[in-house]
């Protein structure tokens, strides 16, 4: 059970980042829909982390771990190009648990 919740735990923060990136640095195509997503993988995070402790604490380099695929998911997504995105994660973990916090 511990990888396939770490594989999960992964997918959440990948799509948070994405969708957050999204939400950024496309203000003006922000949907409901994006904002379903972020609360959504927050609260999958929550319950993740929850159940295993073990997992929080390594929380941070799975953040920076997925970081990079997100990035890309966000430029595809957008259509932006890669440098309009932070090469190094923009957010911190307080920020990403944080359900009432989004990118200005």
């Amino acid at each position: 059970m511990g990888r396939r919740d770490r594989r999960a735990l992964e997918s959440s923060y990948r799509l948070l980042i994405s969708h957050l990136l999204k939400w950024e640095f496309q203000p003006q195509l922000r949907t409901p829909a994006w904002e379903i997503t972020i609360a959504r993988e927050r609260t999958h995070i929550e319950q993740l982390e929850r159940q295993s402790p073990s997992l929080e604490r390594q929380a941070a380099a799975i953040v920076e771990g997925v970081y990079r695929r997100a990035r890309k998911e966000a430029e595809i997504e957008t259509g932006l190009p890669r440098s309009t995105f932070p090469p190094q994660i923009p957010y911190t973990l307080e920020e990403l648990r944080d359900d009432d916090w989004m990118p200005a």
